[in-house]
């Protein structure tokens, strides 16, 4: 029996993993500095399930829209297509950790299950997101968004 990706994943312990002729990742970790700001762009997204894009900042809190939170989603059916956050490290490097997330029928939000996975393009100083979420066939279309870092 074939392991889906969100298996293959959990076994290579978090590497990535191949898939024909790309890599997987179950999450993206960018570097960032104290006060690093992060331009995230939504190109397109799937209209069900509901798609989103989950960041969690390993240590500190993340500002976006005068909040400062833990974690926070960017929900396609309800954030901006393109959002401005700031990392506030509490060192003077922290991790930025993203990874696609969905809502399910019950409108319990789900990551990391099934045929979830994300597939890492770089563009010079962007980097392009594809996501599959976790429901059915894996479709890297799911969820695509475009990162970049603002230089302080």
């Amino acid at each position: 029996m074939q392991r889906n990706l969100a298996e293959q994943i959990a076994h290579a312990r978090g590497a990535p993993i191949r898939v024909g002729d790309v890599d997987v990742y179950g999450l993206y970790r960018i570097p960032v500095s104290r006060g690093q700001a992060i331009r995230v762009r939504r190109v397109t997204a799937v209209s069900w399930p509901t798609q989103g894009l989950r960041l969690k900042l390993d240590a500190g809190l993340i500002s976006i829209g005068g909040q400062n939170l833990g974690d926070i989603v960017l929900w396609a059916d309800s954030a901006p297509e393109e959002v401005e956050l700031t990392c506030n490290t509490t060192g003077e490097r922290g991790i930025l950790k993203l990874w696609n997330a969905w809502r399910d029928e019950r409108g319990a939000t789900q990551a990391w299950i099934g045929n979830a996975g994300i597939v890492v393009e770089p563009h010079g100083d962007l980097v392009t997101l594809r996501c599959s979420d976790g429901v059915g066939d894996v479709h890297f279309g799911d969820l695509v968004v475009v990162i970049a870092q603002i230089e302080d």
